[in-house]
């Protein structure tokens, strides 16, 4: 089998190679996280899982139950925070003991 792959990049110098590659024999879904070395060339990290990919359906049905709250678009710029009113009364001092 070929090995399959697709990269998302993370920033301008790390990506995420997603790749199912064969080992010994057996399938293996591979996350990774890769940096762009000074040469130019992307290079591997230590921060990655290697999962069997008979457990592929079970990371998918893992995936779609989580809830990822929407993120503003990148196009529109983000709301600014509302500032909270000011007291209208200075509070009450703490009786005296």
């Amino acid at each position: 089998m070929e090995d399959q792959e697709i990269w998302v990049d993370k920033s301008e110098a790390e990506r995420v190679r997603i790749a199912v590659n064969e080992f010994k024999e057996k399938l293996f879904l591979d996350i990774r996280q890769y940096y762009q070395a000074e040469d130019g060339d992307w290079r591997p990290t230590k921060k990655g899982v290697s999962l069997p990919a008979d457990k592929l359906d079970e990371l998918k049905t893992a995936l779609e139950k989580l809830q990822i709250p929407e993120t503003p678009k990148t196009d529109e710029p983000e709301a600014s925070p509302v500032p909270s009113p000011e007291p209208s009364e200075k509070p009450e001092a703490p009786p005296e003991q």
